[in-house]
């Protein structure tokens, strides 16, 4: 892109805080989703209150709505904070980071029964894996750390 500096030049820089950088808005979007997810088993776990209840305990029917809830609003600030630039957002990055895939790996251990729902296990650690690194570029690059300040 061609910028006019204030002498009246050409330019072909871009202003590093004109764009957000593609790797925020990729993050941006896994975090959206991850929210909506939650949102969605917290709203489903609601509706389908009676079906869950007959089916397993209380104690994880709470877990069911704590989890969902806690999935939709453990990310709304960092998206808020990437959607404003907030300084603040890369000290936040880290924490949910770590959230999310510690949650799923979690339940992945302690409440999967299903012998099947386990062979996918290479896969889902290399994909953890590729969003650390997701998230370590992003902390790491001084170009996104220009953006958010």
């Amino acid at each position: 892109m061609t910028l006019i500096t204030s002498k009246g030049t050409q330019s072909s820089e871009e202003n590093p805080r004109s764009r957000r950088p593609i790797v925020v808005s990729f993050l941006f979007w896994i975090v959206l989703l991850w929210v909506l997810l939650g949102w969605l088993r917290f709203v489903r776990a609601i509706l389908d209150r009676e079906l869950i209840l007959s089916l397993i305990s209380p104690g994880y029917y709470r877990y069911l709505l704590l989890a969902g809830l806690s999935w939709g609003l453990v990310g709304m600030p960092l998206l808020w904070g990437i959607l404003r630039r907030a300084s603040w957002t890369i000290n936040l990055l880290w924490g949910i980071a770590i959230f999310y895939p510690a949650v799923y790996w979690v339940e992945r251990w302690l409440l999967w029964v299903d012998p099947n729902a386990r062979q996918n296990w290479p896969f889902m650690l290399l994909m953890t894996g590729v969003w650390l690194g997701l998230v370590g570029w992003v902390t790491f690059s001084d170009k996104i750390r220009l953006y958010f300040k």
